[in-house]
């Protein structure tokens, strides 16, 4: 099994960083990891070359990295998770669903957050499911 994105995990220690699914980086919510592998390897390369140039690659010197990646990806592997729990209500995904199945709009909004395009903050917010249930 590998870990998911839906709590923080040390990715750094003396001497090496982990990235991608190494790190825990898999969205919970869509299981797509590719995307998060990029920013960590580009992050990571940023802060091992610095550790590097300063001549210091201790775990203190590379905590730079874990918290830089957990500055840019945090927020979005947490709304991940809380949709990842959501999900797990049968009677709110199938409501989503069945909406989703009938109204176009619906459909291309829950596809634009499964695509990243839209934020998925959007559906953990109750209003949102107001929204649905008045359309």
């Amino acid at each position: 099994n590998l870990p998911i994105g839906s709590k923080r995990r040390p990715t750094h220690g003396a001497g090496f960083i982990l990235l991608g699914d190494a790190a825990g980086l898999i969205d919970p919510f869509s299981g797509e990891g590719i995307g998060n592998a990029f920013y960590s390897a580009r992050i990571g390369v940023a802060a091992c070359a610095e550790a590097i140039g300063e001549g210091d690659t201790s775990a203190r010197s590379l905590r730079r990295y874990d918290d830089r990646l957990w500055d840019v990806l945090g927020d979005e592997l947490k709304v991940s998770h809380q949709m990842q729990w959501i999900g797990r209500v049968r009677p709110l995904l199938n409501f989503v669903i069945n909406k989703a199945a009938r109204n176009e709009s619906v459909a291309d909004h829950v596809c634009g957050m499964l695509a990243n395009a839209v934020p998925k903050k959007d559906m953990t917010s109750p209003l949102y499911y107001l929204k649905l249930l008045l359309s």
